[in-house]
């Protein structure tokens, strides 16, 4: 097809080209060649093609794509406006389950460049498969077709591409919690974790090897391994490679048919929707097959250890692992050490998981945190350096059974375990002890009684924790709220305060040379910030004296770092284009300002 020039499209009136003979007035424009689309700088063209959307910043759904089948729903839905699946993924933390449904609010691809020119198509399409990230399912619609039909051009581009062979597990992982008056199957907990999932689809059952329908789907996943394997460009090629088994056996046969790929740049696989030992050795042991990376050798065992490093410098290295962690250290006595949340790097499409600590699977871009139980098997001398940085520079938050901080409504009991805390540390560790936070839940159903227990069973924990750990160096963060079924009025303002006012006089008594204090308090919900913090201010001077400026030892920069609040703590992000910012609903002052928008092109 032969590229039109520009001119083609400008109505202007054609002049008579003027003989030599004559001469050239100075008005008249010099007769030169027009240009095409083509001969502009790549750099324009680029920009272009990233105005009309050729680049998206949501990843492209190979099942949903042509198509744009959005959501099914009845006509009892009230929901207006759907959320965008990837960005409320991304920015809405756990709260993504509000309006979300498995689709995109993008534009449509400008699919009509492909069919301008060979040129310009052969350009869009090499944009088009390297600078996007696709993701397919085989329980979707059309299946893993998408991919086979793919040209060997196309399948050279791919740069990001996540294949969710068989998923077991909601989309909606965590996100809702079962409803308390479902019939019928939802009962049963057949659809427990989203109302939406039975209008969507029913979940993907494990995979096995024997059942014949299964052994379609493995053959047709290994001609698609050997297609990829043949025209991608493995080494610039990242694969998230989801598939639910039921047990070892089909677990390695599944992985046995990716032998065709090798050299990959980046691989996560799942090949179990719980956790599971063997199944996260197999998939990283696969994974490091996939991507060159051969087994790391074993010390052995004979040989005696010997450390070069004096032990002050291997106590600065330390501190740099895993053992700071990156949230405080929530303890609860009915489940110990809260695990965090997804880390959402484990895979680029955020459309399924692939954290060794909730599933059988393994991500060499999870960055979930762990406790680093392997540091303190390393020698007596490692052990008891890592146990100091452990202990000393992490704070833990000791919980109420069934509670969390951000909901103290949750907690099933008053006040924080702080003997059952201490029972469940190793030994000699609590004078190590430095960030101690205690959680206090009232209730308004409680009576005199039960107040005068709180206020016994509060001083004998005081006593407890100054007379285990070191009072000059400790710093102790109270956290004391009410449940919101408090009554709200002057009477539950004056409750409030006596309690408050109670509970902070055992430690006049008891720490008058305690390191830090910081208290903070749940108000009334028409009592004003300022009002909060003043109070919480005098109940700190009242403790550790007049002088005592809880803001300046910092208090309100040393806030609670949870992992389960609810928000995501992704920074705002600009489009491939520059101009539209995500989140769309955001706010300078939970954000800050926009980040300036990218102009350095490829």
């Amino acid at each position: 097809m032969v590229q039109r020039k520009l001119d083609y499209y400008l109505q202007r009136t054609v002049e008579p080209r003027p003989s030599p003979s004559s001469p050239s007035s100075p008005s008249s424009p010099s007769p030169r060649a027009s240009s095409s689309f083509l001969h502009l700088p790549y750099r324009i063209r680029y920009r272009i093609y990233l105005l009309v959307g050729l680049v998206r910043f949501c990843p492209i759904n190979l099942n949903q794509e042509a198509p744009r089948a959005y959501h099914r729903r009845n006509k009892k839905d009230e929901f207006s406006d759907y959320v965008c699946f990837f960005e409320s993924r991304k920015f809405m933390g756990r709260l993504y389950e509000r309006d979300c449904v498995p689709t995109c609010r993008c534009a449509p691809l400008p699919v009509a460049l492909l069919y301008i020119s060979r040129a310009i198509s052969q350009e869009v399409l090499r944009i088009l498969y390297s600078q996007n990230s696709f993701t397919i399912s085989k329980s979707d619609a059309s299946g893993l077709r998408p991919l086979k039909n793919l040209s060997t051009g196309s399948l050279s581009c791919l740069r990001v591409l996540t294949v969710r062979l068989n998923n077991c597990e909601c989309i909606y992982r965590g996100a809702f919690q079962p409803l308390r008056d479902m019939q019928g199957p939802e009962a049963h907990g057949l659809f427990s974790c989203h109302p939406q999932c039975q209008s969507y689809g029913y979940h993907d059952r494990p995979i096995q090897s024997r059942a014949r329908q299964h052994a379609a789907v493995l053959q047709e996943w290994q001609d698609v391994a050997c297609r990829l394997a043949a025209h991608c460009r493995l080494d610039s090629l990242r694969l998230d490679f989801v598939c639910d088994t039921e047990d070892l056996a089909t677990a390695q046969d599944v992985v046995g048919r990716l032998s065709p790929i090798t050299n990959l740049e980046a691989c996560s696989i799942r090949l179990n929707r719980h956790p599971n030992w063997q199944h996260s050795a197999l998939a990283r042991e696969t994974a490091r097959r996939l991507t060159g990376r051969s087994s790391e050798k074993m010390p052995d065992s004979n040989k005696p250890r010997t450390y070069i490093l004096p032990p002050e410098v291997l106590f600065r290295i330390l501190e740099y692992s895993e053992l700071m962690a990156p949230f405080d250290l929530e303890w609860n006595p009915d489940r110990g050490l809260s695990p965090f949340d997804c880390c959402k790097t484990c895979t680029t499409t955020l459309d399924c998981c692939t954290c060794s600590h909730y599933h059988g699977a393994h991500s060499q871009s999870c960055t979930c945190w762990r406790l680093p139980l392997s540091i303190f098997l390393v020698s007596h001398q490692v052990y008891d350096i890592a146990k100091t940085i452990f202990y000393q520079q992490n704070r833990f938050i000791i919980l109420p059974k069934g509670g969390r901080l951000d909901d103290l409504q949750s907690c099933q009991a008053v006040l924080s375990p702080l003997s059952n805390f201490f029972k469940s540390l190793p030994p000699r560790v609590t004078p190590l002890l430095r960030l101690i936070g205690l959680v206090v839940s009232l209730r308004d159903s409680m009576v005199a009684a039960e107040y005068t227990q709180l206020r016994a069973e509060w001083a004998e924990a005081l006593t407890l924790l100054l007379t285990s750990c070191d009072p000059s160096t400790l710093s102790l963060n109270l956290y004391m709220g009410h449940a919101w079924e408090i009554v709200q009025g002057p009477q539950s303002e004056t409750a409030l305060r006596a309690v408050y006012r109670a509970l902070t006089q055992h430690l006049e008594e008891l720490s008058p040379n305690l390191r830090d204090l910081f208290i903070y308090l749940q108000w009334p919900t028409y009592a004003t910030a300022d009002e909060t913090v003043r109070y919480s201010a005098k109940l700190e001077r009242a403790v550790l004296g007049s002088e005592y400026d809880s803001a300046g030892r910092g208090k309100w920069t040393n806030l609670p770092r949870l992992w389960n609040d609810g928000m995501s703590r992704e920074g705002l992000v600009r489009a491939a284009d520059g101009r539209v910012v995500w989140p769309r609903e955001y706010t300078e002052d939970a954000y800050g300002p926009p980040p300036a928008p990218p102009y350095s092109y490829v």
